[in-house]
């Protein structure tokens, strides 16, 4: 009964280191999943850095072609109104001649 009796501290111990080895392995695993899905976020995370940059460089061009625009038609709308003066001065002119023929 002796050997019997220690056997069984030695058995328990054994299934102990074992559960336990199982553990540190599951344990591992687990990390080594957190770490693979740690650097596919990173990844994301680094792409989408990489659009939002490019967004803001098209958003700057945009803006400064969208006031280029605003200058042209500023420009664009100044001659038209001097245009616009001319003309009448003709017609004025115009209708004054027709007026004294």
């Amino acid at each position: 009964m002796g050997a019997a009796a220690q056997m069984d501290p030695l058995d328990d111990l054994e299934r102990r280191i074992q559960r336990a080895m199982e553990a540190v392995a599951k344990l591992r695993a687990e990390r080594d999943e957190a770490r693979a899905q740690l650097d596919s976020l990173n990844a994301e995370c680094a792409a989408w850095k990489t659009q939002a940059t490019e967004a803001e460089g098209a958003a700057a061009k945009l803006r400064s072609e969208n006031e280029r625009l605003r200058e042209e038609v500023s420009q664009l709308r100044a001659e038209r109104s001097e245009v616009r003066g001319r003309i009448e001065r003709l017609l004025g002119q115009l209708e004054s001649l027709g007026a004294s023929l």
